[in-house]
């Protein structure tokens, strides 16, 4: 009798596991749930950030279908979801303020997040590779993403984004292809590199006064791109910034550009006019080679 009432309450307590300042537990239908305060980040091949070491539910990873995490939790650790193959939604509470780097990364089928009003950044790959991943809506709270944080989310076809978001990290929607549209608020003041490349269905964007850098490659091989405008808060077009924009037919450079970098239009062979205003004083090597 001992040792199955010991059986039982082992049971018990594995069901209801605790890691640090966080509980959780896996029900049989594959629902993680957490609850709790502090989350570490996890190990996952940045040993830079193992304060946790490998995730508590990292051997049940397979496991996990959907993850409900509990108001109070205060943040979702690096690596904390990291290949969790068959994860299809998920959803932060408001009591969230951080995303961590590589947080949900290769979650191939994840399809629904939702995401608190108290996030203020979402780190560098924290969806990266999520291609199921259709919508998004960022919570006016949220003031940066980080580098890489959507990139190859080719699934993704609408993006609400933060009224307050200040910047847009290196390679943030980098293949994202299922964009066709993006309104950049006038909170925002850098683009990174490649933020936008091979975005290949986006039709247009809009650029506000606020931005004053526009990062290398930004819109490069964003092949559906018909027209822009740079705002005259820019000072200088980066190489390869435009490259490889097949139908891009006119292009507005302000009196605030001086420089206009390597590669900044080639292969821009649908442009059929561009106009540099006498503030320019370079333009570099192929700028615009075989704008045919």
């Amino acid at each position: 009798m001992k040792k199955k009432l010991l059986l039982i309450l082992f049971t018990m307590l594995s069901f209801n596991a605790i890691h640090g300042e966080i509980t959780w537990n896996i029900s049989n239908e594959g629902t993680l749930t957490i609850s709790g305060t502090d989350m570490p980040d996890y190990y996952f091949y940045y040993p830079d950030i193992a304060e946790g070491g490998s995730s508590p539910w990292a051997n049940k990873r397979d496991e996990i279908k959907k993850i409900v995490i509990k108001e109070g939790v205060k943040n979702i650790g690096s690596g904390a979801f990291y290949n969790c193959y068959n994860l299809t939604s998920v959803t932060i509470p408001n009591s969230v303020t951080n995303i961590g780097r590589c947080a949900f990364k290769h979650s191939n089928v994840l399809e629904s997040v939702t995401i608190g009003n108290s996030v203020t950044t979402i780190e560098d790959e924290a969806f990266y590779n999520c291609f199921s991943i259709t919508s998004i809506t960022l919570p006016n709270s949220v003031i940066s993403i980080g580098n890489g944080a959507f990139e190859q989310c080719s699934g993704l076809t609408s993006f609400t984004i933060s009224n307050s978001l200040t910047s847009i990290g290196d390679n943030a929607f980098w293949a994202c292809r299922g964009l066709t549209s993006f309104t950049i608020p006038n909170s925002v003041t850098s683009i990174g590199n490649n933020a936008f490349c091979g975005c290949y269905g986006l039709t247009s964007i809009t650029i506000p006064n606020s931005v004053n850098i526009i990062g290398k490659g930004a819109f490069a091989a964003c092949e559906g791109l018909t027209s822009i405008t740079i705002p005259n808060s820019v000072k200088s077009i980066e190489m390869s910034t435009f490259s490889g924009c097949t139908s891009l037919t006119s292009i507005t450079i302000p009196n605030s550009v001086t420089s206009i970098g390597d590669y900044a239009f080639y292969g821009c062979s649908a442009l059929t006019s561009i106009e540099i205003p006498n503030s320019v004083t370079s333009i570099g090597t192929v700028a615009l080679y075989n704008c045919i």
